[in-house]
Protein backbone atom coordinates (compact mmCIF):
# COMPACT_ATOMS: atom_id res chain seq x y z
CA UNK A 1 0.00 0.00 0.00
CA UNK A 2 1.30 3.47 -0.93
CA UNK A 3 1.91 6.21 1.66
CA UNK A 4 -0.86 8.85 1.80
CA UNK A 5 -0.11 12.18 0.11
CA UNK A 6 -0.32 15.55 1.77
CA UNK A 7 -3.51 17.38 0.78
CA UNK A 8 -3.09 20.12 -1.83
CA UNK A 9 0.30 18.97 -3.10
CA UNK A 10 -0.75 16.50 -5.77
CA UNK A 11 0.81 17.42 -9.10
CA UNK A 12 2.61 20.52 -7.76
CA UNK A 13 6.25 20.77 -8.77
CA UNK A 14 8.70 22.71 -6.67
CA UNK A 15 10.88 25.20 -8.49
CA UNK A 16 14.57 24.66 -7.97
CA UNK A 17 16.48 27.76 -6.95
CA UNK A 18 20.21 28.35 -6.86
CA UNK A 19 21.55 28.48 -3.32
CA UNK A 20 25.05 28.99 -1.96
CA UNK A 21 26.95 25.97 -0.61
CA UNK A 22 25.72 26.53 2.96
CA UNK A 23 22.06 26.11 1.95
CA UNK A 24 20.92 29.68 2.55
CA UNK A 25 19.15 31.66 -0.15
CA UNK A 26 21.10 34.65 -1.45
CA UNK A 27 19.48 38.05 -0.96
CA UNK A 28 18.45 39.96 -4.06
CA UNK A 29 19.08 43.69 -4.11
CA UNK A 30 16.06 45.85 -4.85
CA UNK A 31 16.24 48.16 -7.86
CA UNK A 32 16.99 51.86 -7.31
CA UNK A 33 14.00 54.21 -6.95
CA UNK A 34 12.65 55.78 -10.15
CA UNK A 35 14.16 59.04 -11.32
CA UNK A 36 10.99 60.96 -10.53
CA UNK A 37 11.45 60.15 -6.83
CA UNK A 38 14.63 62.19 -6.80
CA UNK A 39 13.30 65.74 -6.65
CA UNK A 40 15.37 68.88 -6.58
CA UNK A 41 16.56 69.10 -2.98
CA UNK A 42 20.17 70.03 -3.58
CA UNK A 43 22.22 71.31 -0.68
CA UNK A 44 23.37 74.89 -0.88
CA UNK A 45 26.89 75.36 -2.19
CA UNK A 46 29.47 76.61 0.33
CA UNK A 47 29.30 80.19 -0.95
CA UNK A 48 25.46 80.11 -0.88
CA UNK A 49 25.42 82.81 -3.58
CA UNK A 50 25.31 82.41 -7.31
CA UNK A 51 27.44 84.37 -9.75
CA UNK A 52 24.69 86.99 -9.89
CA UNK A 53 24.79 87.65 -6.13
CA UNK A 54 21.38 86.10 -5.43
CA UNK A 55 21.31 83.69 -2.48
CA UNK A 56 20.79 80.02 -3.32
CA UNK A 57 18.17 79.67 -0.57
CA UNK A 58 16.20 82.64 -1.93
CA UNK A 59 16.12 81.08 -5.41
CA UNK A 60 15.12 77.75 -3.93
CA UNK A 61 12.26 79.30 -1.96
CA UNK A 62 10.98 81.35 -4.90
CA UNK A 63 11.14 78.31 -7.21
CA UNK A 64 9.03 76.39 -4.68
CA UNK A 65 6.50 79.24 -4.57
CA UNK A 66 6.27 79.17 -8.38
CA UNK A 67 5.80 75.40 -8.21
CA UNK A 68 2.87 75.85 -5.81
CA UNK A 69 1.33 78.62 -7.93
CA UNK A 70 1.56 76.36 -10.97
CA UNK A 71 -0.64 73.79 -9.24
CA UNK A 72 2.01 71.36 -7.96
CA UNK A 73 2.54 69.77 -11.38
CA UNK A 74 5.72 67.74 -11.47
CA UNK A 75 8.24 67.66 -14.29
CA UNK A 76 8.98 71.36 -14.77
CA UNK A 77 11.48 72.02 -11.97
CA UNK A 78 14.11 73.57 -14.22
CA UNK A 79 11.79 76.23 -15.63
CA UNK A 80 10.59 77.04 -12.08
CA UNK A 81 14.21 77.43 -10.96
CA UNK A 82 15.19 79.59 -13.94
CA UNK A 83 12.11 81.81 -13.55
CA UNK A 84 12.86 82.29 -9.85
CA UNK A 85 16.50 83.09 -10.58
CA UNK A 86 15.52 85.59 -13.27
CA UNK A 87 12.97 87.32 -11.00
CA UNK A 88 15.40 87.63 -8.10
CA UNK A 89 18.25 88.78 -10.36
CA UNK A 90 16.01 91.52 -11.82
CA UNK A 91 14.87 92.55 -8.34
CA UNK A 92 18.47 92.65 -7.14
CA UNK A 93 19.58 94.77 -10.12
CA UNK A 94 16.76 97.28 -9.57
CA UNK A 95 17.50 97.73 -5.87
CA UNK A 96 21.15 98.25 -6.13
Amino acid sequence: MAAPRKPGTAGVRKKKTATPNNGTVAAVASPPPPAEAATVHAAAPPAAHGANGVAFAAIQLRAYEIFLQRGVGHGDELSDWLAAEFELREKSAQSG
